[in-house]
């Protein structure tokens, strides 16, 4: 088994990985003050709840938006890991042709998410990563990262909502089926779903005029099937599609001294 963890602000997210498909998946707070030690038992227990305490774990690759947490997790997957443990950032072997200004400063998340998109083959493509932060990521007919736009996400915006105005609540997210709120808590929840939905479809309008062509979206993160349904756009739906690429990467990076179980 190939363990892949990605490491975001609010949460991080760890699969594992055995001839090619994804046997289980966790989704955990992201906590700074956690220690390489405490980390180790979160992945051992994890491990155990997902009945996966005896399968050999061959690997693990790492992609942190969360610098500090990169070295953290390395270490904690390092101890139980036997076999090579990857952190994506410059230098490592993508298959990914990034054409942004710098690409150094490209985030692993972004990176790692374009790979998983490369790996399904629908070209040009629109990556939403609907997490905490809304980040729409480009790739053109031949799959070369083009740039990102980045914007609040669901769970910021209704957070600022509530810390910037003194008679709007704070509001514990959930689905509704209306545009129309007859209340404070279904005004914010519409804004927050319906809102970024019809941006959504603005900005993929904008972005195919300057494709030229029609693009393929596929939707990841925590909130993607939760905005999905309020989408007018023919989508693909993966929430785990950095996860695919980060095993993509590390097979990439892995070939010639590891065959995973």
């Amino acid at each position: 088994m190939v363990l892949t963890i990605q490491v975001g602000n609010a949460d991080s997210v760890i699969g594992g990985f055995v001839q090619d498909k994804r046997r289980f998946t966790s989704r955990i707070g992201t906590d700074l003050s956690k220690t390489a030690d405490e980390y180790t038992v979160l992945l051992n227990n994890l491990l155990m709840l997902n009945g996966c305490s005896f399968e050999p774990l061959d690997g693990a690759i790492i992609a942190s938006v969360v610098p500090p947490l990169a070295s953290v997790w390395k270490e904690a997957a390092a101890r139980i890991v036997n076999g090579p443990v990857l952190v994506v950032s410059p230098g490592i072997k993508t298959g990914l042709n990034i054409k942004i200004d710098d690409p150094a400063i490209l985030g692993a998340d972004l990176v790692s998410a374009a790979v998983g998109a490369l790996k399904k083959g629908s070209m040009p493509c629109i990556i939403a990563d609907l997490g905490a932060v809304t980040k729409l990521s480009v790739l053109d007919k031949n799959g070369s990262f083009l740039g990102v736009s980045i914007l609040a996400g669901v769970s910021i915006s209704l957070d600022a909502l509530s810390r910037s105005s003194a008679l709007l609540p704070s509001v514990e997210f959930a689905q509704i089926d209306h545009v129309i709120g007859t209340n404070s808590v279904d005004s914010m929840l519409s804004g927050a779903l319906y809102g970024t939905a019809s941006m959504l479809e603005g900005m993929v309008s904008r972005i195919e005029a300057e494709l030229g062509q029609p693009a393929h979206v596929i939707l990841t993160g925590r909130m993607a099937n939760a905005i999905a349904p309020c989408c007018r756009l023919s989508v693909m739906i993966d929430e785990y599609l950095s996860l695919h690429g980060l095993y993509a990467i590390y097979k990439r990076n892995t070939k010639r001294m590891h065959v995973d179980s």
